[in-house]
């Protein structure tokens, strides 16, 4: 990215249930969730794009139950001066409980958000995505919560580092378009988030792919098409492969 040239790009705050256990089987059915920055800053926060949007208007619509939402930057973002969009929260109850509900297993992505780097001489060069308690923009403070047939559980919080380059904007994998238009238009896959070809990870060894399907693995595991039981990062298939 030129230098002093904001660049805005998406990220999406995603929910991963595994060894799910209830009886009987059942996913999430409502959530908050706060999300934090460095070195970046959040635009906008929806639903529009998720499986919440379409569990909005395929399931719960047709007098199948109800939805509450709520989603809101923190600060507010405005061109303004000040502390702006260091923060996000977002929260969700489906009514009534029982159905609809998020898979039993695997990831769901929840949550969009617009984040814009600056990128200036000397400065830094990667931003952080994060789960933080408390972001509350014009209410209460919002903490991490996952509901559960009814219950409230706390969910391990990750976080995603996004890296971003001054100078010209690169084409890793030298096909002639730039890498952030390889993937918005769907040329290239980013399934990480890292603002680089998956092709392009996988090449230079950022990312693995021990079972060889041309994905990286870290994305295997966080879509669900593999497990990670000793939460090693690394496929269990692979592990079981090598013994």
């Amino acid at each position: 990215m030129t230098p002093g040239k904001p660049i805005r790009f998406q990220a999406f705050a995603t929910l991963r249930t595994e060894n799910n256990q209830t009886l009987p089987p059942a996913g999430a059915e409502g959530w908050s969730i706060s999300i934090g920055t460095e070195n970046l800053k959040i635009l906008s926060v929806t639903s529009e794009g998720t499986i919440v949007g379409d569990m909005e208007w395929n399931q719960i619509t047709n007098n199948k139950g109800g939805m509450g939402q709520f989603e809101t930057v923190d600060p507010a973002y405005d061109p303004g001066t000040g502390p702006q969009g260091e923060g996000a929260v977002s929260a969700v109850m489906i009514f009534p409980l029982s159905q609809p509900h998020l898979p039993i297993e695997g990831t769901a992505r929840i949550a969009a958000l617009t984040l814009e780097a600056v990128a200036v001489e000397d400065g830094p060069t990667s931003g952080r995505v994060f789960y933080v308690d408390n972001k509350k923009g014009q209410g209460r403070p919002v903490p991490n919560t996952v509901s559960l047939l009814g219950s409230s559980h706390s969910p391990s919080l990750g976080s995603r580092e996004i890296r971003f380059k001054r100078g010209e904007i690169t084409d890793c994998n030298q096909n002639g378009s730039k890498d952030p238009l390889d993937i918005q238009t769907g040329s290239s896959r980013d399934c990480n988030l890292n603002g680089i070809p998956d092709e392009c990870d996988l090449a230079s060894g950022r990312s693995g792919d021990c079972n060889q399907n041309g994905q990286p693995d870290e994305c295997d595991i966080n879509e669900g098409q593999s497990g990670d039981c000793n939460q090693n990062g690394q496929p269990d298939e692979c592990d079981i492969g090598e013994g």
